[in-house]
């Protein structure tokens, strides 16, 4: 066993070495603690582009959604290095995207040449972007992706009712009634909401002619959500934990959003002060809840559920931003948020970087300076 290379330190030497070290870590310190004493706790950054509208962003930061230029809206990729970069579309002068996987490949929809029709797509670095059909309607719209590349969505004939698909590249597109045992009771499947990591699927069907939410899952098979929740509530999300968000039906409102564990009663997330509606978009693994509170009268404000706590992501955020946010839509595992608002009397689209908590800031800047005060011993 070799010995270990210690370096004592004279008393003068302690003192140098903490005028060298104090300084960058206080100055840190008081930084974040001036900020969390604020209420500040993200970080906000720009996207740009022209009206750009931001959707959803996976766990790398990547971010997806629309943008228009040159007069016409086109989906794009941000992240932090590239900064946005606008994707192709299919000719039409309206496309979207509306979910991007951990992989980065992104799905929404595009309109076609003449923008006569609406056709979903995918979208991937290494295949460009690959149109994949109406089943005979006459639109599209892909809707959300799961890391196995699996795409959910919908199909349309003109104003009808929409039909919900599945699609993967070697089954490409199907009707998901195609994957439901042939004795279902269900007679149609409209609109898919949300599909996690395991293929479990979430939307809504009729059985008859009555409408109700769904949760589609391989190994318990076709569940009707509505008979466990009741008639007033629609399930739009599930993350790969197994909770739900959606929405509950309140008289006189645009409904209130609702978190449901899959096993307890759901829980009403409320709405902002003076308002009276919410609507639930998007929920991390840690069942961090992203939406938005308004009313007819008041402006939306974007909000934040954690921990049993309604959060204004406007009360988070430096008061002199030049920000006023409106929606948010998407978080990732990190805590990331996307969302649009108003930048300087324009729409612009946002991403919300968590700043971390004084004491972490603390450990790292202490951390740091002890690592650097190894290296210049050796």
């Amino acid at each position: 066993m070799g010995m270990r290379n210690f370096v004592m330190l004279t008393p003068a030497s302690r003192e140098v070495n903490m005028k060298k070290h104090t300084f960058p870590v206080i100055l840190c310190t008081l930084t974040f603690c001036v900020s969390h004493l604020w209420g500040v706790q993200y970080e906000i950054a720009n996207l740009g582009g022209d009206s750009t509208w931001a959707l959803d962003i996976n766990d790398s930061g990547q971010v997806t959604g629309d943008t228009f230029y040159n007069n016409k809206s086109y989906p794009f990729i941000w992240d932090k290095v590239n900064g946005l970069q606008r994707l192709p579309s299919l000719g039409g002068s309206y496309s979207e995207g509306t979910a991007i996987n951990n992989n980065g490949s992104v799905v929404g929809w595009s309109g076609s040449v003449g923008n006569a029709q609406e056709h979903a797509f995918v979208w991937d670095g290494n295949n460009g972007i690959t149109d994949i059909g109406t089943l005979g309607d006459v639109s599209s719209q892909a809707i959300d992706i799961n890391d196995s590349g699996v795409v959910v969505g919908y199909t349309r004939w003109w104003s009808g009712t929409p039909t919900a698909f599945i699609y993967d590249e070697v089954s490409g597109m199907r009707r998901l009634s195609e994957i439901v045992p042939e004795d279902s009771e269900w007679t149609h499947f409209g609109r898919v909401y949300d599909i996690d990591n395991s293929g479990r699927i979430v939307g809504e069907g009729e059985i008859g002619e009555e409408r109700y939410s769904f949760l589609l899952d391989a190994d318990s098979g076709l569940i009707n959500l509505t008979e466990l929740l009741g008639s007033e509530r629609t399930v739009t999300g599930l993350n790969d934990s197994g909770q739900f968000i959606g929405s509950l039906a309140v008289q006189f409102t645009d409904g209130r959003a609702f978190f449901w564990d899959g096993t307890n009663d759901p829980v009403d997330l409320g709405v902002l002060e003076g308002r009276e509606s919410s609507h639930a978009y998007d929920m991390n693994e840690s069942g961090q809840i992203v939406g938005d509170s308004h009313s007819y009268n008041i402006r939306t404000h974007p909000v934040l559920w954690e921990d049993g706590e309604l959060f204004d992501l406007n009360d988070l955020i430096l008061p002199d931003s030049g920000w006023e946010l409106s929606r948010a839509f998407g978080i990732n595992n990190s805590g990331e948020i996307v969302g649009i608002g108003d930048y300087e009397g324009s729409l612009a689209a946002y991403i919300l970087t968590p700043i971390p908590e004084p004491g972490t800031v603390l450990l790292l800047a202490v951390g740091g300076g002890f690592v650097l005060r190894r290296k210049k011993q050796k």
